[in-house]
């Protein structure tokens, strides 16, 4: 009976911990992508001071995020959305340049937003909801 308990436990822990992953990476996925929505904004609005400042709040979000996601998903995808942010951040001359990098970024954060979700209709609902 006691192996029973044990294996019951370690099955909900890690069912525990499978959905609390999936809902942090899903909310942090979707406070970035505002941010990268809020620059996209300021580009078009032609606020440099707004769209530097966005920019630095973005690497921040980014790098609290990544240290955390690095342990539930594949570093290929965290690289290269780790490259977009930079490249953006970085192109602070041409800011024509930084819309179809924001649209892929944005792309590319709701692919890895969603792909780690196991169920997406069920939880989406939920996970959208305390967004």
């Amino acid at each position: 009976m006691t192996r029973v308990k044990i294996s019951i436990a370690i099955i909900l822990s890690i069912i525990i911990t499978g959905l609390f992953s999936e809902m942090y990476i899903y909310r942090n996925c979707g406070k970035i992508i505002s941010t990268a929505e809020k620059i996209s904004h300021s580009v078009n609005d032609n606020s440099a001071y707004d769209t530097a400042e966005l920019c630095t709040e973005m690497q921040t979000e980014w790098r609290k995020f990544e240290k955390t996601a690095s342990m539930f998903t594949e570093q290929t995808k965290l690289s290269e959305i780790k490259r977009m942010i930079a490249v953006i951040s970085a192109t602070d001359d041409n800011p024509a340049d930084i819309q179809p990098l924001i649209s892929e970024l944005i792309c590319t954060l709701d692919t890895l937003r969603y792909s780690v979700m196991t169920c997406p209709v069920i939880f989406s609902e939920f996970f959208s909801k305390n967004a």
